[in-house]
């Protein structure tokens, strides 16, 4: 962990002939976002490699369907190294365990904390009379 506090520097009127300046401790603990920036990418290309997502800068998806049983063990495997490297208190899967689909809430939790859009798009498919209904989600860089 890195010891770097930020220092505020106060210069004192009648100290400012001698060209001394007081210096004081603002404190504070480093954010999580860039004292860990390794670490949490990491945890992305994790992600990505369990979800097969190749450009997710330039916008990728995956289908809800293809995530077997496995790759949802998987990704709920990271919870606990996301907890070291992430701000994860205000998120669904942390805050309330009665999530319906944790994986996914996981996934979008952390692709979100990373700067990425996520969004889900059913769409309906149609196949010797019988309609399925099939979940895209959508990784796109925000800005």
């Amino acid at each position: 962990m890195s010891t770097k506090n930020k220092k505020l520097v106060i210069s004192d009127s009648s100290s400012e002939s001698d060209g001394k300046k007081i210096i004081k401790n603002k404190g504070g603990r480093p954010s999580k976002t860039k004292e860990y920036e390794k670490n949490r990418l990491d945890v992305l290309k994790k992600l990505n490699k369990i979800l097969d997502v190749d450009d997710i800068d330039n916008g990728d998806f995956f289908y809800l369907d293809q995530i077997d049983e496995d790759k949802q063990n998987q990704v709920l495997a990271l919870a606990d190294e996301i907890k070291l490297y992430f701000l994860y208190a205000k998120w669904p899967y942390f805050k309330n365990r009665d999530v319906t689909r944790p994986f996914l809430s996981l996934i979008k939790s952390v692709y979100k904390s990373m700067g990425f859009d996520v969004r889900l798009s059913n769409n309906y498919v149609r196949h010797n009379g019988v309609t399925k209904k099939i979940t895209k989600v959508l990784i796109d860089k925000q800005g």
